[in-house]
Formats: structure tokens, C-alpha cells, sequence
């Protein structure tokens, strides 16, 4: 008696557990997984749905329906990646066109704008120089040095002044160039601590000899231009004393001699001598 009862039980619970309305129930829960786009879980629900027993014919429809459903879905996820990645590419493709019609000086450095400053960034579109200007202009290819402005002065960068009026005793760099000067003044040379000097594509046809003055010297550019050379034929002796000078251009300036004294410009890493009448 208590055996045949026994078996009444686990007949009666096997039968409650898995019956009709448990396809609703694992409908439902794998709706939910398809809502929060966990489409693979919501197969496996499906799966386990195929496996319930008396199942009516129209619940087994409806299952071949989510289920076809679900893979629609599925594609059409695929569809919309593949276009997002075609699009990011398309980005890619735009962002490359734009860098490549940038100038880049000596193919690494390339003004940029962004936020309302300027950087400067590389081939590859990272930034080399953060956006910290107020103003820029590019890298020249003449002298590899860039103006740049900015509130601050922190950095590896010169105090600039682009008028003999601006001097100051903090100004490190002045640049004179392309302003047709026919002498160098003199006032110049009272301000020993400046580092760089760019008086190229000029008229003035001498060095003052108080150029030896300028101790901290180390980028000098005086050269002229193939349509309006200078006429300095000699350098006076007491350029040499610039023994800081790292960068030295002296093109266009028709020198016909250079004394031995260049010797003693033993920082020089950078000279050029390019059409002068030097033999």
C-alpha cells in the first residue's frame, strides 16, 4: 500500500512539473533575455521548451516562431555592427585624408585646433604637443621652429619678441626676419641672455663685431634668400666667441672665406654654408 501510494506522488509531481503551462513560463523568461539582448540564453530557453512534454501543436509553432524570431534578431544585430564598423572606418578613412593634407614638418609634426587651442599632432593623429595655445602658426621649413602663443610659459619654449621695442630681459628669442634691414642694430647686442636670433631674408651686408655679445647664442639664422642674397663676403672674428651656437645658417650670403676660427664652434650641429661663393 504505502509503495503503490509512493508512486501515485512522484507520477502526480513529474506530471505537475512539466506541464502545458510551462512553455508560458520559459516563453516568458526567454523574452526577457531576448529584451536585454542575451539572444544566446534565450536559445538555450527555447532548447529546453523543445524537450517539455504534451506540448499542443500550436505551442510548437509558436516555439519555431521565437525561435526563428530570435535569429532575426540576431542578424539583424550582425547588420548593424558590420554597419558601425564600416562607418568607423569610413571615419578612419576621412581622418587619414584630413592628416595627409596637413603639413607636416619633416614628417612628424602638424599644427592642429581643437577646444578653442592648438596643439600640434603626428601622422598618426596622436598628440605630440597638447592644445595649450591661444595662437600658432606650423613648424617653418626653413629653421624647424614654430611661433606659438599661450598665458603661460612652462615648457621648453622661448619668450619671443618680434620688435626691438618688445626686448626685454627676459625675451629668449627675437626674430627680425624678412623686414628688409639694411643694418643690424645694435641695441641688439645688449641683450646677452637671448638664445635664438632669426634675422634671415634680410638686405644688411655686415656682422657687427658686438655680436660676440650675444654669449648664450645658440640658433642663428642670417641667411638670405636664391632671389635676394646678401652680401656678407666675411664673417668678423669675433663671431667665433659664440662657442653655444648649435644651429648656424649662413645660405645665400655669397661668404668667400671662412677662417679657421670655425673651429672653435665646437657645439655645432647644424651648419649650413649652401650657395655661397666659398672655394
Amino acid at each position: 500500500m504505502k509503495k503503490t501510494a509512493f508512486l501515485f506522488i512522484i507520477i502526480f509531481a513529474f506530471n505537475f512539473g512539466f506541464s502545458q503551462s510551462d512553455y508560458e513560463i520559459i516563453k516568458g523568461m526567454a523574452q526577457e533575455l531576448r529584451e536585454q539582448g542575451e539572444f544566446t540564453q534565450a536559445l538555450e530557453k527555447y532548447e529546453l521548451a523543445e524537450r517539455l512534454p504534451n506540448m499542443t501543436s500550436t505551442e510548437r509553432k509558436d516555439l519555431e516562431l521565437q525561435k526563428q524570431q530570435t535569429w532575426a534578431q540576431i542578424d539583424s544585430l550582425i547588420v548593424r555592427v558590420r554597419a558601425e564598423k564600416e562607418k568607423v572606418e569610413k571615419e578612419k578613412q576621412k581622418t587619414q585624408k584630413i592628416i595627409d593634407a596637413f603639413y607636416f614638418y619633416d614628417g612628424k609634426f602638424a599644427i592642429a585646433f581643437k577646444n578653442d587651442k592648438y596643439g600640434f599632432i603626428n601622422k598618426q593623429g596622436d598628440i605630440v604637443i597638447e592644445y595649450k595655445y591661444q595662437d600658432a602658426q606650423p613648424f617653418r621649413r626653413t629653421n624647424g621652429l614654430a611661433k606659438v602663443k599661450r598665458n603661460d610659459t612652462l615648457g621648453r619654449e622661448y619668450l619671443l619678441a618680434e620688435d626691438i621695442n618688445d626686448l626685454s630681459n627676459e625675451t629668449k628669442a627675437l626674430d627680425l626676419s624678412e623686414n628688409n634691414l639694411t643694418e643690424i642694430s645694435e641695441e641688439i647686442f645688449n641683450y646677452s641672455q637671448l638664445e635664438i636670433l632669426l634675422l634671415h631674408n634680410n638686405i644688411f651686408s655686415e656682422l657687427p663685431p658686438e655680436i660676440e655679445n650675444l654669449t648664450n647664442l645658440s640658433y642663428l639664422d642670417i641667411s638670405g634668400k636664391y632671389y635676394n642674397r646678401k652680401k656678407i663676403s666675411a664673417l668678423p672674428l669675433s663671431f667665433f666667441k659664440l662657442t653655444n651656437l648649435k644651429h648656424l645658417n649662413l645660405s645665400f650670403c655669397q661668404l668667400d672665406s671662412l677662417p679657421k676660427e670655425i673651429g672653435n664652434l665646437t657645439n655645432l650641429i647644424y651648419l649650413n654654408l649652401w650657395d655661397n661663393c666659398l672655394i
